[in-house]
């Protein structure tokens, strides 16, 4: 499996981290530092596809994904998917470290079309040398709205929201040290292994159930993307005020799965990983309200094959 492939995996999997807290109200915390981030502005001309062709998965085929420049092959993935990580995940044309894994909500979409039964296989050529991101991103988009006849908007709304802030006793991160591990190329998604074996990828990884105990490593991580890592009952605003990156190590008791998400993934309950937050890291997340941005479909078709 390609390291972009293993990515898209543990993006699944991470709904599995959380949570509900016990504070009913807001409390006050130091205004977000203006952080140095990568240019993801779409690109400024549309993009599509040379030739692309568009099927529907009528196996259990594992979803997958291949590529090289100019070429991208899709096997049985998700519908739902597609549009997350066209209009999400690589809508700049690169892969976006601060959404490690779909977070925005998508209304107005279909039942046919978040179903199980929903998987394409899609193989399409560019008409040159594309990165994998770009053809992730805006020629799915254009491929999306052509074959699909998708028309979706983008929305942004004051919506419920858990804020983190710092404990009144200052965080307990500890900074990612240089050379500790390698960032990701947003331009070069093919890379599967870091330059030095020794040093890993700074990417996010999926909680570890070891008996009793679920564990949570990640390297070279910010407190947006860990924020979004945070799978609650509504959305987890970064107002730390820190830049990062961090190193963060967090251990809490494994709790039974109280219910199921979409795919099967399992919603644990909330209890023990925000206080293992609070005491562990030094952070608290307690309600209130911010801006949230939706992804409205208008319209969407089943494709006709080819």
């Amino acid at each position: 499996m390609t390291y972009v492939a293993r990515l898209a995996t543990m993006a699944f999997f991470l709904t599995c981290s959380l949570l509900a807290v016990p504070q009913d109200r807001p409390a006050p915390g130091p205004s977000p530092a203006v952080r140095q981030v990568p240019d993801i502005s779409p690109p400024s001309h549309k993009m599509s596809f040379e030739v692309a062709s568009v099927r529907l998965c009528r196996d259990g085929t594992p979803s997958a994904i291949h590529a090289s420049p100019g070429w991208l092959g899709i096997t049985c993935w998700p519908l739902r998917r597609l549009i997350e990580d066209a209009y999400e995940v690589f809508a700049s044309g690169k892969f976006d470290p601060r959404y490690p894994l779909p977070y925005t909500p998508i209304e107005g979409i279909p039942d046919w079309a978040k179903s199980k039964s929903a998987r394409y296989s899609i193989t399409a050529k560019a008409e040159g040398p594309e990165t994998q991101g770009a053809m992730r991103g805006p020629l799915m988009q254009a491929l999306l709205e052509d074959r699909f006849h998708l028309r979706i908007r983008s929305e942004t709304r004051e919506a419920p929201a858990y804020l983190m802030t710092v404990g009144e006793r200052g965080s307990n991160l500890t900074v990612t040290k240089p050379g500790t591990c390698e960032f990701i190329d947003q331009t070069d998604l093919s890379k599967t292994k870091p330059d030095k074996p020794d040093i890993p990828f700074c990417i996010v990884t999926p909680p570890v159930r070891k008996g009793e105990r679920m564990v949570y490593d990640v390297r070279g991580i910010g407190m947006d993307v860990f924020a979004k890592t945070l799978r609650l009952d509504r959305p987890v605003i970064d107002q730390t005020g820190l830049t990062g990156p961090f190193d963060i190590h967090l251990e809490w008791i494994y709790e039974e799965a109280a219910s199921s998400l979409p795919d099967g993934i399992p919603d644990l309950p909330y209890n023990n990983i925000v206080m293992a937050i609070r005491k562990q890291l030094g952070l608290r997340l307690v309600r209130g309200t911010g801006p949230r941005e939706f992804l409205v479909i208008d319209h969407i078709e089943k494709p006709s094959e080819n």
